[in-house]
């Protein structure tokens, strides 16, 4: 309601009584006491409310006039001209000119008069500073509704007021009159807010009485919210609130059950003054001494709020720590709980395999001459570091596959092949033609291939014995098939996981102990097991690690035995040559003009050492430069690994291998002894039977002695032995260089080759060997694109194929269909010569029919291929020229014109030859000689060639 409302009713209430005429006083007599005269009454009697109010209490109280003011508040109060439940403190500021009982803030100069039924005007918010005393506080700002009114002189009330209109409303016309009517003044008394001074509601005031008897129906809610407003500003210390009356009934009727900060918020009329009061920091400690007493509580509360939680953060981390300590012990136990159950469990098992191999060792002359069923794992368990490294991976574990087929010659052998990958129907086809052709009747019957499931999707280069044994299904079929038989386990390179497959099928495993195998695995104990079997080893030393040190004893083995041209360090792990790097001392500039009788000794060993050491990466050249491409990686891997020295000699002979049989008795059976060839890297590339040049009795003898020696070390089954012959000084000698405990590929082929090549109605103990060579695996990414009977067809047109009635001719080993890029030349002829001219016959149609021009050299090795065959033939010609040295004979090439040498262009590394031809020598091919010595008309060279110095 506008201020200007409240000041026309008030003042048509406080109408002046100056024109009014006086009563007149009672009647009243005197006494006299002590001779002194004294009025009747002490005290004059005073005036009492009219009749027409005390009959009715809502009508209007009448006008207050100077006289009653005169008398006193407390009398007004008492006579009921003033309500008791008005609250007057204001009137009692000592330095507020405020006066209750006229008008405030307008200035009218009417005599001024005081209506109890009206609040005090808080309209135009002006500051004003409270004094120092005052009840809000010192220097408290007031809102302009509080501040005082200007002093003026009081109006006189017997002069009369200017009239004054009375501003409109819309509820009622304008009055005339100096009265107020009854219904206008409870609405005026509606519209008027409350207030709350430092956290309490003046509930005495007349406003706040009407307020409740008007909203009395919902006076549970509005109390609730009048209690929620006042926590608020006592805990905020806000001096004064002023509330709006109508937003706070408008709240109560909304069905909370608590109001919330803003809807609290939103009844407050100087909502911003409350806002800014409660954003200043320490608002809520600056009343009195309550509010230091708060302050200082609330500091001792953040103060041990702060202590309890650093001590809280600090159990709570200690609680968490002693919980993982906790979890970490429990999973520990269970671990190793769990360990010694597993551990037990495969102990269990292992003791009955045990009982198994016992079983099997003792009645093995029964077992292999009765019908047994022969499961073949050609498995190459190496590291998962060797299996990733290495190219075709799956095809070099299925290489053995020709050779493990031909087990199915005898007639009471069933065989089960687990391959690495589904071996494609043409291939098995082959094989078995190949079987039917010597007389093998019912091979389809007695074999099954099996393979791992998903193999497709399997890790790359897995070992076919983890595969295995990752497929469950797998295991279960072959569980079946050899469950209540007589049965064994051939596996290829033995590890830990073949020992775990064998216990889990119950099959005695005829091969090596895996502990065993795992030690033996290695180049130094391999020397150390040689050095047992009293043969003679390679000058050299094993068990290096550090490469300073590797370097000072090769420097001490250099100027001790400076006979030797190369030196060869071997990595203990490796395998096929992968781990060899070579040092040729014609490199050395050290060793280029040095006298070896006057020289010092000790002096030149230092000046290799620093040599060696500086200059290492350029002196020693690595065979295998895509597994090793530096020389700082070659030494890293050396000194993880370990490794041996070896000498190599300047003549070399041959390098020929025996392979053994093992019986789980003990007896030792000799089955072949082949002529290694390699490659330009120093990898094994192949082999050709037999062996020329030298005398195979000391071999034998040797060979015989290490497997004596190994079986002492619980090794059976199938092993070879490495051996080098050269000659020194117009004499032979033999050296013991590697020790290999598994089936070789070059060994399952010889029985491949023993197989069709022995005559008709031998049998294969009795039948004897034709001469052959064998290319090793093959690979070429245009092999792939060449079907499968388009590539015999074009054989059988360039005249390369086999004849079943010579047992002569061209036999390709497959490992899997064309589609891997891979294959294997076999070439048996009544010769070596006639072999070899197979086997040059068929690297020629490869090198028509593929091209390797825009071949990388890690994709294909055909050039290798290519030098070996070159090789071969001039390590034939050394021989046939050591043999016949007196009765050579030379034709000249305008008599025969040469033919072009089909390995012209073929990469052949200086590495590979131990000394140029002596002078004079040509590689020109000459006349075609006899049948028996040449033989499909294979170029001979006239002069004779040095072999090639390979020493693996």
């Amino acid at each position: 309601m506008p201020s200007g409302g409240q000041g026309t009713g008030l003042a048509n209430l406080l109408a002046p009584l100056a024109g009014e005429p006086k009563k007149p006083r009672r009647p009243h007599g005197a006494i006299t006491i002590d001779r002194r005269p004294f009025p009747a009454t002490l005290a004059s009697a005073q005036g009492v409310l009219p009749a027409a109010n005390r009959k009715d209490p809502l009508k209007p109280l009448p006008v207050i006039t100077n006289k009653d003011l005169e008398k006193g508040l407390y009398t007004c109060i008492q006579r009921g001209l003033i309500p008791s439940i008005t609250d007057v403190t204001p009137a009692f500021a000592p330095s507020m000119d405020f006066n209750p009982f006229a008008e405030a803030g307008h200035g009218s100069g009417r005599p001024g008069g005081y209506h109890p039924h009206l609040p005090t005007p808080y309209r135009d918010h002006v500051a004003t500073s409270f004094p120092k005393g005052h009840p809000l506080g010192d220097g408290y700002v007031a809102p302009a509704h509080l501040k005082s009114p200007s002093k003026s002189p009081r109006a006189d009330p017997s002069s009369p007021s200017p009239p004054k209109q009375k501003p409109k409303r819309k509820s009622a016309p304008a009055s005339t009159t100096g009265s107020l009517d009854l219904e206008d003044e409870y609405e005026a008394v509606a519209a008027t807010e409350l207030i709350i001074v430092r956290g309490q509601m003046r509930d005495t005031t007349h406003v706040f009485m009407h307020f409740q008897t008007q909203h009395r129906h919902k006076w549970g809610p509005l109390i609730s919210i009048i209690r929620a407003l006042e926590s608020l500003c006592e805990k905020y210390a806000i001096p004064l609130v002023i509330v709006d009356g109508p937003r706070l009934a408008d709240l109560a009727d909304v069905d909370l059950e608590e109001p919330s900060f803003e809807e609290l918020m939103g009844c407050i009329c100087n909502v911003e003054e409350v806002r800014s009061l409660m954003a200043s920091p320490g608002q809520r400690f600056k009343l009195g001494a309550k509010g230091f007493t708060k302050a200082a509580m609330v500091v001792q509360s953040v103060a041990r709020m702060f202590l309890q939680r650093i001590a809280y953060h600090e159990l709570r981390k200690r609680h968490l720590a002693s919980k993982t300590m906790a979890s970490a012990w429990n999973i520990y136990q269970k671990h190793c709980q769990m360990r010694d159950t597993i551990k037990a469990s495969i102990e269990a098992r292992r003791q009955r395999w045990r009982g198994t191999m016992d079983k099997f060792v003792a009645e093995w002359a029964q077992l292999s001459a009765g019908p047994r069923v022969v499961v073949h794992l050609p498995s190459i368990s190496h590291s998962q570091e060797q299996t990733q490294s290495m190219r075709h991976f799956d095809s070099l574990q299925n290489l053995q596959m020709a050779g493990r087929l031909c087990d199915l010659r005898d007639p009471n052998v069933t065989l089960i092949y687990v391959s690495p990958f589904p071996v494609a129907p043409s291939v098995v086809q082959y094989y078995m033609k190949i079987l039917g052709s010597q007389g093998v009747v019912g091979a389809e019957d007695r074999v099954t291939f099996l393979h791992p499931q998903h193999s497709q999707s399997m890790p790359k280069n897995v070992p076919l014995t983890k595969s295995v044994l990752w497929c469950s299904p797998l295991l279960k079929v072959l569980k079946k098939l050899t469950e209540d038989k007589v049965a064994y386990l051939v596996p290829g390179v033995v590890g830990p996981d073949e020992l775990i497959l064998a216990a889990t099928l119950m099959l005695p495993m005829l091969g090596p102990d895996p502990s065993n195998a795992k030690a033996l695995a290695t180049k130094s104990e391999v020397m150390k097991l040689l050095a047992e079997a009293d043969v003679v080893v390679p000058i050299g030393a094993s068990d290096l690690t550090e490469p300073n040190h590797t370097f000072t004893i090769l420097a001490t083995l250099i100027t001790k035995f400076p006979r030797f041209p190369r030196w060869l360090l071997k990595i203990d792990h490796e395998v096929a040559g992968r781990g060899i790097a070579v040092l040729d001392l014609h490199r050395m500039k050290e060793l280029q003009a040095v006298n070896w009788d006057t020289v010092d000794v000790a002096e030149l060993k230092q000046r290799l050492i620093a040599e060696l050491n500086e200059f290492g990466s350029k002196r020693f050249k690595t065979v295998n430069s895509m597994l090793h491409g530096s020389w700082s990686s070659y030494l890293k891997h050396f000194q993880q690994s370990g490794g041996i020295i070896q000498a190599v000699p300047g003549d070399i002979v041959s390098r020929p291998v025996v392979n053994l049989f093992i019986e789980p008795t003990g007896k030792v059976e000799l089955q072949s002894i082949q002529e290694q060839v390699l490659s330009p890297q120093f990898c094994e590339s192949g082999c050709c039977y037999p062996v020329t040049g030298f005398d195979e009795a000391p071999i034998w003898a040797a060979a015989l002695a290490v497997a004596k020696k190994a079986f002492q070390r619980d090794v059976t089954g199938f092993c070879s032995v490495s051996f080098v012959v050269y000659r020194e000084d117009e004499q032979m000698h033999l050296w013991a260089v590697d020790l290999d405990l598994h089936l070789r590929p070059n060994a399952a082929i010889h029985s491949l080759a023993k197989f069709v090549g022995r005559a008709p109605g031998a049998t294969l103990d009795q039948a004897t060997c034709q001469p052959y060579v064998y290319s090793g695996l093959i690979y070429h990414p245009g092999i792939a694109k060449i079907q499968h009977s388009t590539f015999f067809q074009l054989c059988r047109t360039k005249g390369i194929s086999f004849n079943v009635q010579d047992r002569t001719g061209t036999l390709f080993h497959l490992v899997d269909s064309l589609l891997r890029a891979c294959l294997g030349v076999l070439c048996v002829g009544q010769s070596l010569d006639g072999a070899l001219g197979y086997f040059w016959s068929a690297v020629e149609f490869f090198q028509h029919q593929l091209d390797t021009t825009n071949v990388d050299d890690h994709q294909t090795n055909l050039p290798h291929v290519s030098a070996v065959c070159r090789t071969l033939n001039q390590k034939r010609l050394y021989a046939l020229a050591t043999k016949n040295k007196h009765k050579r004979r030379r034709r000249s090439p305008e008599k025969a014109p040469p033919k072009k040498d089909p390995c012209e262009g073929a990469s052949v590394e200086p590495s590979v030859m131990a000394m140029p031809p002596e002078e004079g020598s040509k590689c020109a091919p000459g006349p075609s000689p006899p049948a028996e010595e040449s033989g499909n008309g294979v170029p001979v060279s006239t002069d004779p060639a040095r072999p090639a110095v390979e020493a693996l």
